[in-house]
């Protein structure tokens, strides 16, 4: 399997910062708009985030939260230091450190809870924490990030063949077209 050319790493990461600024620009519009991007939650009942907070907890969500922003940013990495060719040394190595401890700071449950009474009844939130209590909801927990590491490996290969395709595409279609770094 051949590699994607230089400049088809840096159009992926641009690709990939692009639909980051797009889905952020989206989110500010909507919520300049005044328009809710999404139903507006009720507020939590003090069950409801109990059950919250003990899913939060057995569903080990900071520790999966910091083994997600560190992934990202060990993906971005790249990118940051393109971008701040010119910073003295340390000072993206802070940057990650200091949005690792921001994002970290977050109340989970003021953060997710919204979402899980929205989707899931008391008595469903009851019966999730159950399942995740269980032997094979301890094991569904402990595989997650296995899972989720070979996700995105494959993804990442398929999102690499799928560029390999579409330059060899356009190479064809534009064959007086090079495309420079």
């Amino acid at each position: 399997m051949r590699s994607l050319p230089r400049h088809g790493h840096q159009l992926l990461r641009h690709f990939f910062l692009l639909g980051t600024l797009i889905i952020a620009c989206a989110s500010l519009e909507a919520a300049d708009s005044g328009a809710p991007s999404a139903p507006q939650p009720q507020e939590l009942t003090a069950e409801q985030r109990q059950l919250v907070a003990e899913l939060v907890e057995v569903l080990e969500l900071k520790k999966i939260m910091r083994q997600g922003v560190q992934q990202m940013l060990t993906l971005q990495r790249p990118v940051l230091e393109s971008q701040l060719r010119k910073a003295p040394e340390g000072y993206i190595d802070q940057l990650e450190e200091l949005m690792v401890d921001r994002m970290l700071q977050q109340d989970l449950v003021d953060l997710y809870g919204p979402l899980y009474v929205q989707h899931f009844s008391d008595a469903e939130l009851q019966d999730l924490l159950n399942f995740h209590r269980s032997p094979l909801g301890r094991k569904s927990i402990a595989a997650q990030p296995a899972i989720l590491a070979g996700s995105m490996e494959k993804g990442r290969a398929v999102g690499e063949d799928a560029a390999r395709y579409a330059f060899e595409v356009l190479k064809q279609r534009f064959p007086n077209y090079r495309p420079g770094p």
